[in-house]
This record gives structure tokens, sequence and C-alpha cells, in this order.
């Protein structure tokens, strides 16, 4: 034990991914987007200003420097909670749910041993979520390879809108939903706004929420399935 700590507390010897001070900023891959310079903590999905899901780098108390950190609720397809997290520490809330860690990585599986979530971790400061599908409340989110998000228009109709490629630094939340119509974006066209983010008409929906820059490649809109 008195040699394992001398080489932690060592000034040459050091884990390979220490770091001196924190990083100072989130990286966050969400399916085939990317969010850099993210404070800590920023959210995930942000539903009437509070997080569901939220991610961020803590100090690290054993090997210095930072870590990712993941902290809020899952759920599945059918907006049942599966788990929480706090600080990456897991509490299963349903049954059958499978949690499978391996080397810096995580998967969660549901009851129907679909996978649900599937992310890895890259200290001091990164997170990469490859896959997520659930819903909350009437949000759904769907990344795998994509980013997807399934909400209602004014209609009450079930909207889909299907991203490729985001490109987007300094935000503080990837999705950001309102639910109060009043405060709907009543703009006909597509926003992209410093500081504010990609603005949708007609919905409540803002990606990169308050984005200083950002980058749209495509946009595809579908009725839900």
């Amino acid at each position: 034990m008195n040699a394992y700590k001398g080489v932690q507390l060592s000034s040459k010897v050091r884990p390979p991914f220490y770091r001196p001070t924190l990083s100072g900023s989130l990286t966050l891959g969400l399916g085939n987007a990317n969010f850099d310079n993210m404070p800590s903590y920023s959210s995930v999905l942000r539903y009437d200003g509070v997080d569901v899901l939220r991610a961020g780098f803590v100090a690290d108390e054993v090997f210095g420097g930072s870590r990712p950190s993941l902290t809020g609720s899952l759920f599945d397809l059918e907006g049942n909670l599966i788990l929480q997290l706090q600080d990456n520490l897991i509490t299963v809330r349903a049954r059958d749910v499978d949690v499978k860690l391996q080397g810096n990585k995580m998967r969660v599986y549901d009851g129907k041993r679909a996978l649900i979530l599937e992310l890895s971790f890259d200290p001091p400061g990164g997170i990469r979520i490859d896959r997520l599908r659930m819903r909350y409340k009437e949000v759904i989110c769907e990344f795998d390879r994509t980013f997807g998000v399934t909400i209602p228009d004014r209609n009450g109709s079930l909207a889909r809108f299907i991203v490729s490629g985001i490109q987007a630094s300094g935000a503080t939340a990837a999705i950001a939903y309102v639910s109060d119509r009043q405060q709907w974006s009543k703009g006909r066209f597509i926003a992209a706004i410093g500081g504010q983010g990609i603005l949708l008409p007609g919905v409540g929906l803002i990606i990169a929420a308050g984005a200083g820059k950002m980058r749209l490649p495509t946009l595809e809109t579908a009725p839900s399935k």
C-alpha cells in the first residue's frame, strides 16, 4: 500500500490520462454529432429547464486531474424509468435491466434485451454516446450513427427530425425542449443564432442550445411512424 501511494504521489509517475488541472471544457459525442467546449455540467437532454441527463467532468481525487461524469435518468422507449446515474454511480430502477461495463465502455439493455445506451469515457473531459434510445414524456431520442429527435408539432402529430453531422461549440445543452407552446418558435425557417443555438420552426426544440458556433450539414423531417 505504501508503495502504491508513493507512485501516485510521485511528481514523475502519473496514470496515462493524468492532467495537472481540470480540462476546462467538456467534449460530447452524441450519435454522429460533436459538441466541444461545453461547460461542466452540460445537458444531453434538458426539458423545461430541467436536466434529464447531463454530462460533465469532475476532479479526480484518486488520480488527480479530471474525469468524465454522467448524472441523470434513463428511460426506455415506452417512457419507463430504468436506471439513474449520480456521478457515474448506477442505481437500477427496473427489473431485467442489464448493465455491462468493460474498460471505459458502458452498455445498458432494457428488459426486452434492446440496447438503449452505449457510451465510452475519455478522460479528462470526453464522453462519447454512440447509442441512446429513450423517451422522456413526449420527447423521443434516438441516436445511433445519426441524431434523431421525435416531438409533437402544433397539430399534436409526432414529427421526427433527423440531423447528420452536427458540429457545435460552446453549447450548454445538446437538446433543449420547452413544452409551453406559447414559447415555441414562430419562425418559418430554421435559425442558427450564435449564443442561442439551432431553433426549429413551429416546435419547442432547440439543438445545441447556447452554442456560439454551429454547423448543421443536413436536416430531414418526417412524420413519426
